[in-house]
């Protein structure tokens, strides 16, 4: 029986083009690092050859333990005034960004309305920001850390998607089976991939991600309003 939700956040709950996003998350976290005397593109090599590492991690390490593994080795050295000032980066700056994107949306009403109805809920985006950086996305559309039951970020994380280990390792957290979940997400490799392990998915259609034009016709599928018409019609569980 359904009793969990796992909720995407870009492109799902955040509403907003990743591709967009991601350059202008470079932009300012390279702008952070050039007074230390980090020219832009090695520097974001760096973070990319992190990314990387992150997304194939075979679960030896903690998702943040592998990216600055290689983003040290990138760059040549461990600087601790570079460490803290992405780290400053993260728990200020990051949250400026929403001023190019200007989001309104308020996605607390339906996220609360779940609770309410007794469901679990997991925040399962791709495990490779730090927590602030994710306290801060969430801000942008009226919700809190304190809002989900479980959330995935790279302290808490050894896989990314679309690895299905890195959906084994929330339900080992959770302790749910796949079968009592539903994976809402807009990317069709690396959420709804989720079924592979029997879990229900919900394919978001508003800023979709499906580069290989994968059919999904045999998915739940629909717009985010379509999504929240849908969770409407869910039965309480308490």
């Amino acid at each position: 029986m359904l009793n969990t939700i796992l909720f995407d956040l870009d492109g799902t709950l955040l509403p907003l083009d990743l591709n967009t996003f991601i350059k202008k998350y470079m932009e300012a976290l390279s702008a952070k690092a050039a007074p230390l005397g980090y020219e832009a593109q090695p520097f974001i090599e760096a973070v990319w050859k992190g990314t990387y590492a992150m997304v194939g991690n075979d679960g030896t390490k903690t998702n943040d333990e592998c990216f600055w593994s290689v983003f040290w080795q990138k760059l040549g050295k461990k600087d601790p005034a570079l460490l803290a000032a992405i780290d400053d980066f993260y728990c200020n700056d990051f949250y400026e960004l929403n001023q190019i994107f200007q989001l309104k949306e308020d996605r607390s009403k339906l996220i609360y309305k779940l609770k309410e109805k007794g469901y679990t809920l997991v925040l399962a985006t791709s495990p490779i920001f730090p927590l602030t950086a994710l306290t801060a996305r969430l801000a942008w559309i009226g919700l809190k850390t304190k809002d989900f039951d479980h959330l995935t970020h790279y302290e808490n994380c050894r896989y990314c998607k679309p690895n299905l280990n890195y959906y084994r390792e929330i339900m080992l957290s959770i302790n749910k089976k796949p079968c009592e979940c539903l994976m809402v997400g807009n990317n069709i490799k690396e959420d709804c991939i989720a079924s592979e392990l029997g879990c229900d998915t919900y394919f978001v259609t508003d800023w979709p991600e499906n580069k290989e034009d994968l059919p999904y016709d045999h998915i739940k599928h629909g717009s985010w309003q379509d999504f929240c018409l849908w969770a409407d019609r869910l039965k309480a569980l308490k």
